[in-house]
């Protein structure tokens, strides 16, 4: 096995090494750290979601290998019971594609997924369908995840339609307390609305209903509040905390705002091209960032106070192609701290001590940035 996040079996300074099974579990389990179950909830083990693109008719005429597109590679991560984990990473980082894999609405290209102890990796037809009952997926837009032809008493109760769970009316009452539980009230006064009567907020309330109404073992959130105004957006983070709280919620929270991942999460996964670079404890990772790459998004994070002073820190250009993926470290080309060795070796994902992995050669001389952003 190997750490939590890229596969690899090189050993850093001042670190350990994250190749092979006896070095000790195969992500940071919060197990140590946050009081949480011997066992985590979810666990990915060298997980893979590739795309082959279609070929040229002259590249496939000279045999050339058909154009691939990694979009997560070889990613392991655990997420203990009723911990809320923050994916984060800048657009094209495959942070999205990792969540439809974790929901096996992508079927992963290789590696394995175990959920509540089952391999789930290879699923299909039932067992599919059973899975789908045990995990939820809330979309990013409000606006394209809702059928404008169904009420909301219709979208919130086609789970249990499908699931064949209850008689009528246990369903109607079912669907009334979770439209309450998201703060939909009276939920009699939205049960007949169509989406076009509902606000942003609104909608993406009753998305998040339409997840949990299943009493799934995790969800995964996609950028929930992303696509809602700002001044409702805090109200539906308070709500998603509120249900972690009241339900003992598992959840990966997917987002490119590391204010918003403070604010909602235990701990935070870094992702870039594919990979993840850093993993760690919330307020430690922002207050102390390990990895080049997490301590450039923390720098770009506005802060409210006009008095703070924060160091200036640039990124230059943009991701490279992912199907021209640079040797070496992935964030080389952008980093301002690459060296030769970054050009040439591929750092692993070491472990640095209390629950700290970072993808990075010089992990331990990371800048600190400041003050980290508040949520």
């Amino acid at each position: 096995m190997t750490g939590p996040g890229n596969r690899g079996s090189v050993a850093g300074a001042g670190g350990t090494t994250t190749s092979g099974r006896a070095n000790g579990p195969l992500v940071p389990a919060a197990t140590n750290l946050l009081a949480g179950t011997a066992q985590p909830l979810v666990v990915a083990e060298g997980l893979q979601r590739r795309y082959v693109l279609r070929q040229r008719l002259l590249d496939a005429l000279l045999g050339r290998p058909a154009p691939v597109i990694r979009a997560v590679d070889g990613v392991d991560l655990s997420i203990e019971s009723s911990e809320i984990l923050a994916l984060v990473g800048e657009s094209g980082s495959g942070k999205t594609t990792l969540g439809k894999v974790l929901t096996l609405l992508e079927p992963p290209s290789g590696g394995r997924l175990v959920v509540g102890g089952e391999e789930v990796s290879g699923l299909r037809g039932p067992a599919l369908k059973a899975y789908r009952r045990r995990v939820q997926l809330v979309f990013q837009d409000p606006y394209e995840s809702l059928d404008p032809r169904h009420t909301v008493f219709q979208t919130v109760g086609e789970p249990l339609r499908v699931h064949h769970i209850g008689a009528p009316l246990e369903r109607r009452d079912r669907v009334v307390e979770i439209l309450e539980m998201v703060e939909l009230r009276p939920a009699a006064d939205f049960l007949f609305r169509y989406p076009h009567e509902l606000s942003g907020g609104q909608r993406q309330r009753v998305a998040i209903a339409r997840a949990l109404v299943l009493h799934p073992q995790f969800i995964v959130a996609d950028e929930p509040v992303s696509m809602v105004d700002a001044s409702v957006r805090a109200g539906i983070m308070n709500t998603l905390r509120r249900l972690r709280r009241d339900l003992a919620l598992t959840a990966v929270f997917i987002t490119h705002d590391l204010a918003a991942a403070r604010y909602m999460s235990d701990r935070i996964a870094i992702m870039y091209l594919g990979r993840i670079v850093e993993v760690g404890l919330t307020e430690a990772l922002i207050r102390r960032p390990m990895h080049p790459y997490t301590r450039l998004l923390i720098a770009a994070v506005p802060v409210p106070d006009p008095r703070a002073r924060r160091q200036r820190v640039t990124v230059a250009g943009e991701p490279p192609n992912p199907l021209a993926i640079p040797a070496g470290c992935r964030f080389h080309p952008r980093c301002p701290m690459a060296e030769a060795i970054c050009r040439a070796e591929d750092p692993p994902l070491r472990h640095l001590g209390d629950g700290r992995w970072s993808a990075c050669h010089f992990a331990e001389q990371v800048p600190a940035t400041a003050p980290a952003p508040g949520p």
